[in-house]
């Protein structure tokens, strides 16, 4: 069901690929991790780093394995950040085609509902951030 796809090249699915890219890590290996221990992604920063995955794995992936734990049912929202100021150093989910690819499976699951939240401040705007959560209470742990 879940196609390869890397943390750093895309594919064919109209995203678009990145000719430099190269494979670190599949969604399959993604979606294993997290069935078998979500910790990494449930628990917060602490947890990442008591984690036995390896750091470069969580850091590729931490947006999207947040969001594969919402689709296995083992948390109820997940915070994708999409743009912000800070943008000049490719921080929101747009930048990694995992957490893209699992963000729009996310938006497709009927089980899924999300509402986005614009942040300003008198001197300009600071972000943009999908608020992901399951549509059902309550959601399966």
């Amino acid at each position: 069901m879940h196609a390869l796809c890397d943390t750093l090249s895309g594919d064919s699915d109209g995203i678009g690929p990145m000719p430099h890219g190269r494979r670190k890590y599949s969604s399959e290996q993604l979606w294993a991790a997290v069935a078998a221990d979500a910790a990494p992604w449930t628990d917060g920063a602490e947890a990442m780093e008591r984690s036995d995955l390896p750091a470069d794995l969580v850091a590729a992936v931490g947006q999207a394995g947040e969001l594969v734990s919402l689709l296995q049912g083992k948390r109820g929202v997940c915070l994708v950040q999409l743009w912000t100021v800070k943008d000049g150093e490719n921080a929101g989910a747009v930048y990694n085609p995992m957490a893209l690819r699992v963000l729009r499976q996310a938006l497709q699951d009927p089980a899924v509902t999300f509402q986005l939240s614009y942040a300003e401040t008198p001197d300009g705007p600071l972000g943009l951030t999908a608020v992901v959560a399951a549509a059902v209470e309550p959601y399966a742990r």
